[in-house]
């Protein structure tokens, strides 16, 4: 269990330290798995890579310390399961739909009461 952890938590850090990088999380001149480069030689999860990322770094912007928490667990949760879709360009669209799904409702539910 502990290297199932310290490998999401890697996994999160590089990720992380990627988060700038022009279309997001997936530095594609540094791609190494099989999702990565799946995403950078296909437009359409480029595309979406970029636009999730935007709303995650909006949504952890507008949100409060405790929801902030619950976003980045999620997000650990969700770069696992994109990285289990290998190079499946069909299981990695579901996997980007569904998380940007996710994050349409934190920043619904934000625009909706407001920030904090």
């Amino acid at each position: 269990m502990r290297r199932v952890s310290l490998a999401i938590i890697a996994l999160l850090a590089a990720t992380a330290a990627r988060a700038d990088a022009p279309g997001g999380f997936t530095d594609c001149e540094k791609a190494a798995t099989a999702d990565e480069k799946a995403i950078c030689g296909h437009v359409e999860l480029a595309q979406q890579d970029a636009r999730m990322v935007t709303m995650f770094k909006i949504a952890k912007g507008f949100v409060g310390m405790g929801a902030r928490g619950a976003i980045n667990d999620a997000q650990v949760a969700w770069l696992a399961k994109r990285h289990a879709c290998k190079a499946a360009v069909p299981c990695l669209q579901t996997t980007y739909g569904t998380r940007i799904r996710e994050l349409q409702k934190v920043l619904d539910d934000v625009k909706a009461r407001g920030p904090f």
